[in-house]
């Protein structure tokens, strides 16, 4: 988890990188505050929410995710179990936009 305030100096490949920069940063960090309370709702992470938003989506039908471990690959496959209301969604995707 990167704040928004952190500076990536040097030869920090995230320096120049648009999807790194303060704004982007900020913008996420927003994004996560409208995330948590539908996660603590479904008793799920924020990270969780995003890929069952992701794979509620129209003409999604499947969330390719990364994993650091063995548990966090289990416990991004129990996104799929989650299935948000449309006020949910549509709470998230206005948020994202």
């Amino acid at each position: 988890r990167i704040g928004p305030d952190r500076v990536f100096t040097g030869d920090d490949q995230r320096k120049d990188n648009p999807w790194f920069s303060q704004a982007n940063r900020r913008k996420v960090a927003t994004l996560m505050e409208e995330i948590r309370p539908i996660a603590e709702a479904h008793g799920a992470s924020e990270a969780q929410i995003v890929i069952a938003w992701t794979l509620q989506q129209p003409g999604i039908t499947f969330s390719l995710c990364g994993a650091r471990s063995p548990q966090q690959a289990r416990e991004n496959a129990q996104a799929g179990r989650i299935r948000l209301s449309g006020q949910e969604i549509s709470q998230i995707s206005e948020a994202a936009s």
